[in-house]
């Protein structure tokens, strides 16, 4: 009787099962990942199946690729079809406004709460909940306000790693000067929320404060969102953002 011991996976059903995870996953993939998944033994084999894939994606012009970002590797689609295929996504879990927040706080992160309020107004509570809630952000206790980091759903949402983040992101000055415009309108904003303090309705968002340029927070978003831009009128701050703020403010002063 021979001995028995595990044998490797033949080449055209592994690379088959490799090529089915990378799409499901939608997302870039250690090498490792893939060959856990995969129920594979032999990492070599593994590794040379994802350059055959690489290779036959490019032999056959297709419209999908396989990256290889070492040691990940992740299928996705070129980008002269990204637009066609987006529109099939237009209905993302992420709306424009909250994506213009969320290209506010991966420019200046990590960042205070308070910052990111002053530039987009009190309306950037909600978002910051909700892009919490999402798990694109994490924050930590900062003194009297948290402060924002990126989380790593960021990262594989938008296909782009750490290193790539600000080319990705576009044409950093212009965001700049968005924000220098904004911050002209900070003092109507901190004198709105005392408004508020004393019980009096804060004056309604001016709408001559220009937002983040449209072209920048598609190309961080990598047009996610097609949908015309709503916004909904700021609401009041709750009693703990007035707190935050109060306490902010008293610290400046």
């Amino acid at each position: 009787m021979g001995n028995s011991r595990p044998m490797a996976r033949k080449d055209e059903t592994l690379k088959k099962d490799i090529e089915a995870l990378l799409f499901a996953s939608g997302k870039r993939m250690h090498v490792d990942e893939i060959a856990k998944a995969a129920r594979a033994t032999d990492l070599e084999q593994v590794q040379r199946l994802l350059e055959e894939l690489h290779n036959k994606y490019e032999q056959d012009d297709s419209s999908l690729y396989v990256l290889n970002e070492h040691p990940f590797w992740r299928l996705s689609i070129k980008d002269q079809h990204r637009k066609v295929a987006d529109q099939v996504v237009s209905g993302t879990e992420l709306s424009k406004s909250l994506i213009e927040t969320l290209a506010m706080i991966a420019y200046k992160a990590p960042v205070l709460q308070s910052d990111i309020v002053r530039i987009r107004s009190t309306k950037a509570y909600d978002h910051i909940k909700e892009l919490e809630e999402l798990s694109y952000i994490r924050s930590s206790p900062k003194g009297r306000s948290k402060e924002l980091h990126l989380a790593d759903k960021f990262y594989e949402y938008f296909d782009v790693s750490k290193d790539q983040l600000k080319a990705t992101m576009g044409s950093f000055a212009k965001i700049e000067q968005v924000i220098d415009r904004l911050g002209e309108g900070e003092a109507n904003e901190e004198t709105a929320v005392q408004e508020t303090d004393q019980g009096e309705e804060p004056e309604e968002q001016s709408t001559s404060i220009p937002a983040p340029d449209q072209e920048i927070i598609e190309q961080t978003a990598d047009e996610a969102a097609d949908a015309p831009l709503t916004e909904s009128v700021d609401k009041q701050p709750s009693d703990a953002e007035k707190k935050e703020q109060s306490l902010l403010k008293s610290d400046e002063s």
